[in-house]
């Protein structure tokens, strides 16, 4: 039984609804004219504030469904990434991808890497945090190379961290050389947790190693020793 109303409601009142206020939306619920105009969009279906309490739900109870009943919202959420306007719906049916265990959700994030969003396209790199299978080390890996936005690129480099395996390591090589500074301090960071070496913060001693040549593990300063214990 399915304890959440259907999604394709929920994507069926976005059509009809036209425009969205994206971000802003939150503030209608301050806004008593906006509350008076609630109770005409509710003969039309659900509002956004309605729409995003029920996604909010899906992403909190989805890790918990069975595998039929995950499988019954994905195809909704796919609905919903296809037709909804807001980028913030759009946001929460990526999150709620995150505790589903399908592996079509690798394909709907590859998708969604291509949103206008850039909430979306982050909240892509998260869930693909999640995924260890080859397939998403290398979306994200294409992503830190071809993204344009810098928050969503570091998104990107901090979510292949998460993956422990040489294809990950190698998939932040590339950032090491980048002009930016930041995106070489994230890089180092990141394949600090994915290979579990202590190379220092010199992206060319990464390079090296990366190449296969032998380098030197840098010995813990107190500093960093007492952060990584909290």
């Amino acid at each position: 039984m399915h304890r959440l109303t259907p999604l394709a409601i929920l994507t069926t009142c976005a059509l009809l609804a036209g425009c969205h206020d994206g971000p802003l939306f939150a503030l209608k619920t301050i806004n008593p004219v906006y509350r008076s105009q609630w109770a005409e969009d509710q003969k039309l279906g659900p509002t956004d504030v309605q729409r995003r309490e029920e996604l909010q739900r899906l992403v909190t109870s989805m890790p918990s469904l069975s595998d039929a009943d995950q499988e019954y919202w994905l195809k909704h959420v796919e609905a919903l990434l296809e037709n909804d306007k807001n980028p913030e719906m759009r946001t929460l049916a990526i999150r709620a991808l995150e505790g589903c265990r399908s592996q079509r959700v690798i394909d709907l994030c590859e998708k969604q890497l291509s949103d206008e969003s850039i909430k979306v396209r982050m909240a892509v790199c998260d869930v693909l945090a999640t995924r260890d299978e080859a397939r998403s080390t290398q979306l994200l890996g294409e992503t830190i190379g071809s993204e344009s936005n810098e928050d969503v690129q570091m998104a990107a480099i901090a979510a292949v961290g998460k993956h422990r395996s040489p294809e990950a390591a190698q998939a932040l090589k590339a950032s090491l050389r980048s002009r930016n500074p930041a995106v070489r301090v994230a890089s180092v960071e990141s394949l600090g947790e994915c290979t579990g070496k202590n190379l220092g913060e010199d992206p060319q001693v990464w390079v090296a190693y990366l190449d296969g040549k032998e380098v030197d593990e840098e010995k813990k300063s107190l500093t960093r020793q007492m952060r990584d214990l909290f």
